[in-house]
């Protein structure tokens, strides 16, 4: 079983409202790093052809930089949301 971090409790990465919500009550690096963590952690079970038999993930170039630009613009909101 693992850890319970102090998120935990409300973390929900199943749904976008569910992202957005943990987005908003946590610090951007701590919501960056763990949904990062439940991405990868999920991936072979919702697209095992991404994986390949060595067990490493070949997520395609495309949607890795989309993924980069979805994070800057995040991390741009919250810098906003500081000032």
């Amino acid at each position: 079983m693992e850890p319970k971090t102090p998120g935990d409790e409300y973390r929900d990465f199943s749904t976008l409202s569910g992202i957005m919500e943990y987005f908003n009550k946590v610090p951007f690096e701590t919501f960056k790093k763990e949904l990062n963590e439940w991405f990868i952690k999920e991936l072979p079970k919702k697209r095992p052809d991404l994986i390949s038999t060595d067990g490493k993930n070949r997520i395609p170039p495309e949607l890795s930089k989309l993924v980069a630009k979805i994070f800057k613009i995040a991390e741009e909101k919250d810098q906003s949301n500081l000032n």
